[in-house]
């Protein structure tokens, strides 16, 4: 349940203990939405700050919020799509007008991202009108997905570039220049001394 619609529902909850005069029942709504409105700010935090050990436990769900919030602190725009008929994007990212579909996978770190996830990726790149496509993972990928995504032009985010997103977004490095010629979240990061 998002946070607007929780709160709707409390609201239209409220609204019929006014109308049946309980000013106990509205204040008792009232008090359960500020509680719920806390709880989910504080999950949302934590699942933002989550490294990749906090990652590693995740459901794929969690894990799609997860990189939702990491394109969101690297400051892309990010839309989740729905969790079926997403025609395989889990998010829609933008920035400066430049629309990226993403499929994320959030596997146990022994298995290897197969063909599939970069053929419904590209299969979404057409539908979402995005000129770049990505697959997030916290795993690896198997080298006929590797080959087809290099024929694909489609990124591919493994465990270690993930590791690598996750300190930058962290401010723990910087974001190198965007004039190199690998994906900034592939290069090793600068030190900062």
């Amino acid at each position: 349940m998002s946070t607007i619609s929780g709160v709707g529902a409390f609201a239209v909850l409220a609204l019929i203990g006014l109308a049946i005069r309980s000013t106990a029942f509205a204040l008792l709504l009232a008090a359960a939405a500020a509680v719920y409105l806390w709880l989910r700010r504080a999950h949302q935090a934590s699942v933002r700050t989550s490294g990749i050990a906090g990652i590693d436990s995740m459901s794929g769900t969690e894990f799609e919020r997860r990189i939702a919030l990491l394109f969101e602190d690297l400051g892309y725009r990010v839309r989740l799509t729905k969790t079926t008929g997403d025609f395989g994007a889990d998010l829609v990212v933008t920035r400066r007008s430049e629309v990226m579909v993403v499929q994320t996978k959030r596997y146990a770190t022994d298995h290897r991202v197969g063909v599939s996830a970069v053929q419904e990726v590209v299969a979404a790149a057409a539908v979402y009108g995005a000129r770049s496509s990505m697959v997030v993972t916290n795993a690896h990928f198997t080298r006929a997905a590797q080959t087809l995504a290099r024929a694909n032009s489609v990124d591919l985010c493994d465990r270690e570039s993930l590791i690598r997103m996750l300190a930058v977004a962290r401010g723990a490095t910087t974001k190198p220049a965007e004039t190199t010629e690998q994906p900034w979240w592939k290069q090793t990061p600068p030190s900062r001394d």
